[in-house]
């Protein structure tokens, strides 16, 4: 059984550091935050606002609206991880390692310590957030346009589809079958060799969603649907996400 709390941002930050770890110089030192003990398992994780307050269903001791998660273990979500607003949203802290079958990010902060493992896709999309994964990362596609995405240990996609805010810890240890993009470094220095500038990988993404100055908003919502963005199942993972490649 999940062990679900609700903690004020002080008692937080005491026993997690939240504040060092995220844009939360002008909170409260009273406001409310969602914390789980141990490993939990979840059907799913909205990280908007209004939608984070009304999953939780726990009165809170003030009207504000909680402030993020914290998971003091493993966490394992059937669904989705979804934050869609573009210029905020609650934060999320995992000590250990995340599975999922999407993680969508837009104006939220997410920090992973250990390991991400997505069934289909992670995404980081047009929005003033942050996510950074310090243990090994794993996906059918990685999708970063206009949020800022490091990967400090190994990156593991059929396809990664990138704009210059994708960052990689380890370049050695990237294996990705397609590119569009380019990568850099943790400090934002162009990686020569990883990445290709050619938009051909796109072709490997659905029809509808391979112009994507323009389908941005179609390739969330896919992901909101629990949809993949590939246009066919991905072999080279298949096996390490117990799938079987269809005929």
């Amino acid at each position: 059984m999940n062990d679900i709390r609700i903690a004020s941002l002080r008692d937080a930050d005491r026993d997690f550091g939240l504040r060092a770890l995220f844009s939360l110089d002008e909170a409260d030192d009273g406001a409310a935050v969602i914390v789980c003990v141990g490993d939990t398992r979840l059907e799913n994780l909205p990280l908007d606002f209004s939608a984070l307050d009304a999953w939780t269903g726990v009165p809170k001791a003030g009207p504000g609206a909680f402030l993020g998660v914290a998971v003091y273990g493993d966490l394992a979500v059937s669904d989705g991880i979804i934050n869609a607003g573009r210029d905020s949203g609650p934060f999320l802290w995992v000590r250990g390692d995340v599975r999922a079958k999407n993680l969508a990010v837009a104006g939220g902060e997410v920090r992973i310590e250990g390991g991400l493992e997505a069934a289909q896709t992670i995404a980081g999309v047009r929005g003033l957030g942050r996510t950074v994964v310090r243990g090994d990362a794993r996906a059918e596609a990685v999708l970063a346009r206009g949020h800022l995405m490091e990967f400090h240990a190994g990156l593991t996609a059929e396809l990664v589809v990138a704009d210059d805010l994708l960052r990689v810890g380890d370049p050695g240890r990237v294996e990705v079958a397609g590119w569009s993009g380019r990568a850099h470094d943790l400090r934002g220095g162009l990686l020569p060799g990883l990445g290709s500038a050619s938009t051909r990988a796109l072709r490997l993404l659905a029809p509808g969603l391979r112009d994507l100055d323009g389908g941005l908003e179609d390739a969330l919502a896919a992901i909101e649907q629990g949809c993949s963005l590939l246009d066919a199942p991905a072999p080279t993972l298949s096996a390490a996400f117990g799938r079987t490649p269809a005929a």
